[in-house]
C-alpha cells in the first residue's frame, strides 16, 4: 500500500492474470473500492501465468507495478515490471 495525493492505493492479483489498484481516503476504506483493473497479462508468453505480489512504486514521478509470474511452470517463475503510460496510478500500465 502506497499514500500519495490523499489517498491510499493497494495493490493486487486477481486470477492469475489481472492486476488491480485500488484506492481510498482511508486505509479501512481500500475494502470498500472494487478496483480498477490497469494490466491483464498476456496469452501466453513467459509472464502469461500465476501473477504474484504486485508492488506499486512511484519513482521520480512515474508510477511502476513490479511483480512476478511465470509461463504456467513454477521453475520459470521471475520478477516483472511494468510502467505507467501516465500519471494516475489507476490508469493503463505496459
Amino acid at each position: 500500500m502506497i499514500f500519495h495525493g490523499g489517498f491510499y492505493y493497494y495493490s493486487e492479483s486477481r486470477g492469475d492474470r489481472r492486476i488491480f489498484i485500488r484506492r481510498a481516503r482511508t486505509i479501512g476504506g481500500i475494502a470498500a473500492d472494487p478496483g480498477v483493473c490497469v494490466w491483464t497479462a498476456p496469452s501466453s508468453g513467459r509472464n502469461c501465468d500465476h501473477i504474484w505480489a504486485p508492488e506499486l512504486h512511484l519513482i521520480d514521478g512515474k508510477w511502476f507495478i513490479y511483480y512476478a509470474a511465470d509461463d504456467g511452470e513454477n521453475e520459470t517463475h521471475r520478477m516483472w515490471v511494468l510502467e505507467s503510460e501516465g500519471s494516475d496510478p489507476r490508469g493503463r500500465y505496459h
